[in-house]
């Protein structure tokens, strides 16, 4: 399999094994180089590696170390990269599912939140309004009755 380096580079080790630029791509001026299939994951793994696509005409010829027994080829690279797309594209779908999830429970909680505010406005105002009454009636001369105290009523007999 022809590899590319990444601009800069002009050689990688894998598994103890050396390789070197070999031949120049015209598109982009970077090295490529030749390594057994069963490299490459482990090529393919490192930052700015990439296969060469299309092969020029006057590279010489790939004869694709393969691996005894199989190992990688092409079409399992290509089914694998097809694999990982999809489960990219998956967690993409997903993400955007959380993500309208958590923009839909954040609304709620600000709602939430906005009348939570607003009955503790209201119970600060009751409890005015009852301290206010107290006062009121604490002037009129009334005992207002406590929980667990018995009060006696005065009855008042002018008029």
């Amino acid at each position: 399999m022809w590899f590319k380096f990444p601009e800069g580079t002009t050689g990688i080790s894998v598994e103890r094994q050396n390789f070197s630029s070999e031949a120049i791509d015209p598109k982009d001026n970077r090295g490529c180089f030749r390594a057994p299939n069963h490299f490459a994951q482990a090529i393919l793994g490192q930052k700015g590696f990439e296969l060469l696509g299309e092969i020029p005409p006057d590279f010489p010829e790939d004869n694709s170390i393969q691996f005894p027994g199989g190992g990688i080829n092409d079409t399992s690279l290509a089914a694998e990269n097809t694999m990982l797309k999809n489960s990219l594209e998956e967690m993409r779908t997903n993400l955007q599912t959380v993500s309208t999830d958590l923009n839909a429970a954040s609304a709620n909680l600000g709602a939430v939140m906005h009348e939570r505010d607003q009955l503790k406005l209201e119970l600060h105002e009751v409890k005015t309004e009852l301290a206010n009454l107290k006062n009121d009636l604490e002037d009129e001369g009334i005992e207002l009755p406590v929980e667990g105290k018995k009060v006696e009523r005065k009855v008042s007999t002018k008029n």
